[in-house]
């Protein structure tokens, strides 16, 4: 399973992802730098409630400059379904033609059959907290045998153990952003990756 998290700077930090190839970079509009690993994502900044459709464009722009992110997450409502979806289907055309994968965000309310009707190459577990890891293993038994499954705001590592013993493919989280040297040994025994620790310390 991959990690991603929003961008890290610091030659020390950068590294450490170097050197744990299962870490990756989720990087949003309003935080964009250029990719500097080899496994990075595009975010929304919708969560963060600080979407600018502008500006998620020009991410896009940028993004299609570089090889190709893992997903790019279309633009979602956090915690409504309905509006999520005609959201996706606006905005999808953006994505693909610019020759980018698109992530489905999944939210409260989620109708699994539309979101088969849709196809996306990714689905983006997202919606409350609640919902989402009532919901993360169905997500994985239905979807993970043909999208990608990642699994949003994963923060400590028995939930990250969880989601990569379910099956998801990537996950994300704050903390390797607020303490790193903290965080990342906790992060590397989630990821079963013990030994790339050992190897960076």
């Amino acid at each position: 399973m991959l990690y991603l998290t929003s961008n890290i700077s610091g030659a020390t930090r950068r590294a450490a992802y170097a050197q744990n190839p299962a870490l990756g970079l989720l990087l949003s509009p309003l935080g964009w730098r250029s990719p500097w690993c080899e496994t990075w994502a595009c975010d929304n900044d919708v969560f963060a409630g600080k979407f600018d459709l502008t500006r998620w464009l020009k991410m896009l722009d940028k993004a299609a400059l570089y090889p190709p992110p893992l997903f790019c997450i279309l633009p979602d409502v956090v915690g409504n379904w309905e509006q999520t979806l005609e959201r996706a289907h606006r905005y999808r055309h953006e994505v693909e033609s610019r020759g980018l994968r698109v992530a489905l965000a999944l939210q409260d309310g989620c109708n699994w059959k539309e979101v088969s009707d849709f196809s996306p190459f990714a689905v983006f577990v997202g919606g409350s907290t609640q919902w989402k890891w009532a919901n993360t293993p169905r997500i994985i038994r239905l979807f993970g045998s043909h999208s990608w499954v990642h699994v949003g705001r994963v923060n400590g590592e028995s939930r990250i153990r969880y989601v990569r013993k379910l099956g998801a493919d990537s996950a994300d989280g704050t903390g390797l952003c607020r303490f790193f040297d903290a965080v990342l040994p906790k992060v590397l025994r989630g990821l079963n990756t013990e030994s790339a620790q050992q190897e960076l310390f």
